[in-house]
């Protein structure tokens, strides 16, 4: 059967590989590297053994006695860890460390993963959802925006629908599946719908919560939609619900639209460490909880600050770690190396020249993890 031809999908974008490693906290990336110097070397020990048999010396088998992996590449983001895994350093020591504070730094939480804030050492964490736009379209066709009022807590309440050839849009960039109505004024409709987008407006599944015909506080939450799509309103593209009345008796009046997590119910949290070996602060969705799978949510928390870091060196083995590389092809498939035990080791000197960025030249030793992976003591390969 003849060759089929090259497939440019298959080929593996320029610049489309990741490292991340693992020291017991999670998969962390570890910056951008120069992957035209990047090489992987795979290299077997041989033991050749002869048969005489047949009056000659001829090789009969040739056994495999030892296997090594070895990954190097120049690190070009110089980061205080990439700094301590090259010096073999000791714990990091933060010097003056005081806190600050963040608010409302937006987070997109997808599956099972914790997603890093990106500081260390949290403290009073809160998660909380969120709509980008808010918008109430009137008789007349124009639109209100009322997105920040929507997102504020003790701010100017505002009317809900008090017409009912009006319209109310939620708008979220990222998929949702409940949300909360902080009322001022408790409202009485009838013939109230709650729509999505799919290519046409269609009734939400299952909708439920005590706030959902907004006559009350109170969740209002729904089965979420499978073949929900990205709908125009208003100048924006987003995942939205319509709400519609047929009529009014008493028009509600909005607080705000926004409803807080639980942790341990909706979320969970690792706080991170300041000090020692130092880790970033990250949150996980956790599927039993009211947040949709991949939806943005922002946090607010205290973290902790410091004037300098300093760790001493050559004072610690090199850094025992699991590893990741993935791949990206052209066509968007993603490919996986998994290094379940493996150093990062210093890999010749770091240079200083004023014509290009400063590289830390390191390599990555897969070692041997026969007594927790017998079956792949080096890892596997995974299509993503």
């Amino acid at each position: 059967m003849p060759y089929p031809a090259p497939d440019p999908r298959n080929f593996t974008r320029p610049g489309g590989i990741a490292l991340y490693v693992d020291a017991g906290n999670g998969f962390e990336h570890l910056g951008n590297i120069d992957i035209t110097k990047m090489t992987a070397e795979a290299k077997n020990d041989e033991l050749e053994i002869e048969s005489q048999l047949s009056g000659e010396a001829r090789t009969a088998e040739i056994l495999i006695i030892k296997r090594s992996e070895t990954y190097k590449f120049p690190l070009q983001e110089i980061t205080h860890e990439n700094l301590q895994r090259y010096f073999c350093g000791g714990d990091i020591i933060p010097v003056d460390p005081g806190s600050a504070a963040v608010v409302d730094q937006k987070l997109t939480l997808s599956g099972a993963l914790l997603a890093s804030l990106g500081q260390y050492g949290l403290s009073a964490v809160t998660v909380r959802q969120f709509f980008d736009y808010v918008f109430r379209k009137e008789a007349d066709g124009s639109f209100t925006d009322l997105s920040v009022e929507a997102d504020t807590i003790g701010g100017t309440p505002f009317d809900f629908i008090t017409d009912p050839d009006q319209e109310f849009y939620f708008l979220k960039n990222t998929p949702f599946k409940e949300f909360y109505s902080d009322l001022a004024v408790n409202g009485d409709y009838a013939g109230l719908t709650v729509k999505y987008w799919n290519g046409s407006w269609t009734a939400v599944a299952d909708l439920g919560g005590t706030g959902k015909d907004f006559d009350a506080d109170g969740k209002i939450n729904f089965t979420q939609p499978s073949d929900q799509v990205k709908k125009l309103i208003n100048g924006v593209m987003a995942y939205a619900l319509q709400v519609k009345v047929t009529g009014i008796t008493i028009a509600a009046t909005i607080n705000c639209f926004r409803q807080n997590a639980v942790q341990n119910t909706d979320y969970i949290l690792d706080p991170g460490q300041a000090s020692g070996t130092l880790l970033a602060g990250r949150v996980g969705r956790l599927s039993g909880g009211f947040l949709a799978d991949g939806e943005e949510v922002k946090v607010s928390y205290t973290y902790t600050t410091w004037e300098s870091l300093t760790f001493p060196v050559a004072m610690a083995q090199y850094a025992r770690l699991a590893a990741r590389i993935d791949y990206l092809t052209t066509k968007g498939t993603q490919m996986r190396r998994h290094i379940p035990a493996c150093h990062i080791k210093p890999d010749g000197a770091i240079s200083f020249d004023s014509k290009k960025e400063l590289q830390i030249p390191v390599s990555l030793q897969v070692l041997d993890d026969y007594a927790n992976n017998p079956t792949m003591p080096y890892g596997w390969k995974e299509v993503l």
